[in-house]
């Protein structure tokens, strides 16, 4: 489902997580389809371990797709928040990959069929939403993971009850 929705020329927009992913996340660029069009944003600024440009950067991301910020200094994005560059990305995206607990939390009433999470369950609230233990790794569409309608935005879950 994930790469039926960019398609073989698509545009995929990625919600980058922490620092160190940011290696990983160029290996997984390196192997998409060559024809998909990729836009990858990260934190204006340090918060927690979240990437910025710089991590994205040296990781060679730039290579592989156009970087932006989120707009949003947490470490999450909120759609009814984001900055001017990632709305832009994100209306235009054919699918959409949040990286990281943070934005499933920050995302949760976010409705939308392009988005897929990848993550792993860290506590015991986001168990609870997604209904799979502690620990699991999950790579999943928004639908089949929360399940049912769930229409942007909401205060459902915050980072705050999530920690």
């Amino acid at each position: 489902p994930f790469l039926d929705a960019m398609g073989r020329s698509g545009r995929l927009l990625v919600l980058g997580d922490n620092a160190g992913e940011t290696v990983l996340d160029r290996l997984f660029l390196e192997y998409l389809p060559p024809g998909v069009s990729v836009t990858y944003a990260v934190r204006p600024g340090p918060v927690m371990n979240d990437a910025v440009l710089s991590d994205a950067e040296r990781a060679g991301i730039g290579g592989f797709a156009v970087l932006i910020d989120t707009g949003l200094d947490a470490p999450t994005v909120d759609p009814s928040r984001m900055g001017t560059a990632l709305g832009r990305a994100w209306a235009t995206a054919d699918a959409i990959l949040a990286k990281g607990q943070g934005n499933l939390e920050g995302m949760a009433g976010c409705g939308d069929r392009r988005v897929f999470h990848s993550f792993v369950v860290k506590c015991r609230v986001i168990s609870k939403l997604t209904g799979l233990p502690e620990g699991s790794a999950v790579f999943a569409s928004r639908g089949s993971l929360i399940g049912g309608e769930d229409p942007c935005p909401s205060t459902s879950i915050s980072a705050r009850d999530a920690t």
